[in-house]
């Protein structure tokens, strides 16, 4: 086994989808998929993956409330997901997160946003799994 990926997006679907095809294109790497933020920050911070891909339109149970700078920017929909991004590098700096997003009317902002605050990489949807996954195996080396 090469490494561990988790997915968190909150279409179950998707998550299936992604984790699937992941695993084929990644060659050997676990895949496992997640539709609530949370699990992520503690995937983190047990250090439990190599690769976290964090969808911006996530579900988070049990949020707590934390205030972070320039949030007032990003559209109330992609919130929790780069809520979870900064979590998460807050807890695990070393954490390699690639970050997904929707189009929207604000998309750069969300982009640059992501990319300023530590994601890895950022890919607005549709994308080509083979370009997440070559993300995915560039991590390798970083």
């Amino acid at each position: 086994m090469m490494g561990k990926i988790l997915v968190v997006d909150q279409d179950h679907w998707m998550s299936r989808l992604t984790d699937g095809l992941l695993q084929k294109l990644t060659d050997g790497w676990e895949a496992s998929f997640s539709q609530d933020a949370a699990e992520a920050i503690t995937v983190a911070e047990r250090g439990e993956t190599d690769v976290i891909v964090v969808n911006t339109v996530v579900n988070w149970t049990d949020m707590p409330v934390i205030g972070f700078s320039g949030m007032d920017r990003i559209p109330e929909m992609h919130r929790n997901g780069v809520k979870a991004l900064l979590t998460i590098r807050d807890r695990n700096p070393n954490q390699r997160v690639i970050v997904l997003t929707s189009p929207s009317t604000k998309e750069d902002e969300v982009v640059s946003y992501c990319e300023t605050h530590g994601a890895e990489a950022v890919l607005v949807k549709p994308f080509e799994p083979a370009e997440l996954a070559e993300l995915i195996l560039q991590s390798q080396t970083v």
